[in-house]
């Protein structure tokens, strides 16, 4: 029997899609709360292993999802009703189009605001720190939920550090309280600007310098 030559090339172009492209699947959408979603990713690249990874989700109604992250750490996701604070994977053109990881808080249906740079430079006036050298200098951040707000924990880069800056911490924490979030959140707001992630083109605000 011989197969219609429409069927051929749509199998072939699922084909090409799934073994070459690395198309994504979407399975296991877990709800977590207030209309946010996670939603985990996979796809497979010819001649390279499997890759996963989770981004964040908003439903606004049940026909109509909006995507708040592409790739984010689930265990660094709070929610406080309305409000998200989250990190999430950023790119960076140099050296490489590679991602770090940015502290967000967004209000969905909202674009998510990337609020590292606020803390950090909070995080230096209560320590004493340069801003410059502590944004350099920073490799990891995580979340931790309290009772009435937030632990921030910054881990720093310290080898090689001379002279002066011998007694800079390799981690270091910032507790926040909810009103000193929101308090960051309309700062970043008020002097940002929309902007896009270089990897997935995901609009977010940031700030301008």
């Amino acid at each position: 029997m011989t197969l219609p030559k429409n069927f051929v090339i749509r199998v072939a172009a699922v084909l090409i899609c799934a073994g070459i492209t690395g198309c994504e699947s979407h399975k296991d959408i877990s709800p977590v709360g207030n209309g946010y979603e996670e939603t985990p990713h996979r796809s497979h690249a010819f001649m390279q292993a499997a890759r996963t990874w989770v981004s964040l989700d908003y439903r606004e109604s049940a026909d109509k999802t909006t995507e708040v992250w592409p790739s984010i750490s689930t265990e660094n996701l709070i929610l406080k009703g309305d409000l998200a604070v989250f990190v999430g994977d950023k790119a960076y053109i140099t050296p490489e189009r590679v991602t770090h990881p940015r502290l967000f808080a967004v209000k969905s249906p909202e674009l998510p605001i990337d609020i590292s740079d606020e803390v950090l430079h909070r995080w230096c006036v209560a320590n004493g720190k340069s801003f410059s050298q502590a944004a350099n200098n920073l490799i990891q951040l995580s979340i931790e939920s309290k009772d009435d707000g937030l632990v921030v924990h910054l881990e720093f880069w310290t080898s090689g550090l001379l002279g002066e800056n011998k007694d800079w911490p390799d981690a270091s924490d910032l507790n926040l309280d909810w009103p000193q979030i929101k308090d960051i959140m309309n700062h970043v707001k008020a002097r940002g600007i929309p902007k896009k992630d270089l990897r997935w083109e995901t609009p977010y605000i940031g700030e301008k310098f």
